[in-house]
């Protein structure tokens, strides 16, 4: 019939059966498309208008390829085994009441729920490599599979999408990427907030790659490690374009981020953040960031104005590594976070594997406080690298400022390192008890190049 060229005021005739359908020209026969058997219909494909009774049934029988429209509503899944399963290529979109293309209306305007008693799915799965969403809240999800579940070969956008309120007994309240063959991507001011889970109570991602662009948020999410994002087994984790992991709480490791057995963390672009001012993440080991202990290959990339700040921890607030690198460049910041010791950055490693911190041209480590190296602390076969450079024919230090110890090593607490090398490196304006710059608690190899640079020596202060 969609070959038919009018119907009845203008709609097509397929509009016009549609309208018969459900009782809106006269009276009205049974929906030839709802299949949970109601009287409304509540999603349709190709901004057409709605034929489709229930969610379940849309993404069962809709063509592969197919944007599918759905109706402002709350949707509760029909089966406790078997929520909302996505396993062919499309977009679902937010439409209008009539199934039609908007551009309108919030997020929570289409919200998916579980089945009650869902104990063993998630409440949204994604088993499709092609998918889109825009405009949906998924809430409420209580089981190992978290809110949403990316797996199979799924890879999914979440665009304005609002994934909260998940509790998992497991991994992953809110958000799950299953495998290396997996990957989301939030982007147009997502959220993913207020999930619980034992590790990643935000996002658990195992293998595959989670994106967060343009101006979204990870926050409020609490875990045992990795309140916001818990990655591991060569996971890649990506936060730029004003992206953020805020306000989220670990109480053992990773406030922000929690990464294990060679997963990447890379932070870059102006306004990309973990912690930001007054909403700083926390945790008792790396309020920020947490490198675990066996993680070689794990590395941390702070670049292009993209910042770690306002983190508190018991240890390590900014960035605790145990193994692994950090790397900062490009003007990348580790600022105002407050701990003990390494109130920035704490590394330290066991004697069989080396931490690095790399310190780059244009990075910054200002206005941390904790007790011991407030702005970084290092022990324990790390080693350290400050090396600044030259911009447009300026000079281009590492700049370790303002940073406060209420005891040794205002800028930098050296203890047991393997080598500390300094160059092009200004220390300003840090204080302690003791080595307001520097303090040196045992023998470390320190080459110095430019840090004490006679003309800068007035700026300088050890």
């Amino acid at each position: 019939y969609r070959g038919w060229p009018h119907g009845n005021d203008n709609f097509e005739n397929a509009r016009v059966l549609e309208i018969e359908d459900l009782g809106g020209v006269s009276g009205g026969v049974a929906n030839y498309r709802t299949g949970n058997g109601t009287s409304t219909a509540v999603a349709g494909i190709d901004g057409r208008s709605c034929i489709y009774g229930s969610l379940e049934d849309a993404f069962a029988n809709a063509p592969t390829g197919s944007t599918i429209y759905v109706a402002p509503g709350i949707y509760v899944g029909q089966s406790a085994s078997l929520n909302f399963n996505i396993l062919r290529n499309m977009d679902v979109e937010q439409g209008t009441a009539q199934c039609r293309p908007t551009t309108s209306g919030a997020a929570t305007n289409v919200i998916l729920r579980p089945a009650p008693g869902s104990t063993n799915d998630g409440v949204l799965e994604i088993r499709a490599n092609n998918v889109r969403l825009e405009r949906i809240t998924v809430e409420n999800g209580t089981s190992a599979e978290g809110n949403v579940e990316v797996e199979n070969s799924g890879n999914v956008v979440l665009d304005q999408v609002v994934i909260r309120n998940g509790n998992n007994p497991s991994n992953g309240g809110g958000l799950r990427i299953a495998s290396s063959s997996n990957s989301a991507e939030l982007i147009n001011n997502g959220q993913v907030v207020n999930n619980t889970a034992v590790n990643g109570g935000g996002v658990y991602v195992n293998g595959g790659t989670f994106t967060i662009n343009d101006t979204d948020d990870v926050e409020d999410n609490t875990a045992t490690d990795g309140g916001g994002v818990y990655a591991q087994a060569n996971a890649k984790v990506v936060v730029k374009n004003d992206g953020d992991v805020n306000d989220n709480t670990a109480t053992a490791d990773g406030g922000g981020v929690h990464l294990r057995t060679g997963a990447d963390l890379t932070v870059f672009d102006s306004s990309s953040h973990i912690g930001f001012g007054s909403q700083g993440n926390s945790a008792g080991r790396g309020g920020g960031v947490f490198v675990e202990q066996g993680s070689t290959g794990s590395k941390v990339t702070i670049r292009d104005r993209g910042q770690v700040e306002g983190n508190s921890a018991t240890f390590g607030a900014g960035v605790y590594l145990l193994n692994g690198e950090l790397e900062v460049n490009d003007g990348g910041d580790i600022i105002n976070n407050n701990g003990g010791n390494g109130g920035g950055i704490l590394a330290v490693n066991n004697p069989n594997t080396t931490t690095i911190v790399d310190l780059n041209r244009g990075s910054r480590v200002i206005g941390n406080t904790g007790g011991l190296g407030a702005g970084v602390y290092m022990s324990t076969n790390s080693v350290l690298r400050t090396d600044g450079g030259v911009a447009g024919g300026a000079v281009d230090p590492v700049l370790i400022q303002n940073n406060v110890s209420t005891s040794n090593g205002g800028g930098m607490y050296l203890s047991s390192a393997k080598k500390a090398i300094v160059d092009t490196t200004h220390f300003v304006g840090n204080s302690a008890v003791s080595g307001g710059g520097i303090f040196a608690s045992s023998n470390v190899d320190v080459i110095e190049g430019n840090a004490c640079d006679k003309a800068d020596l007035s700026k300088e202060q050890f």
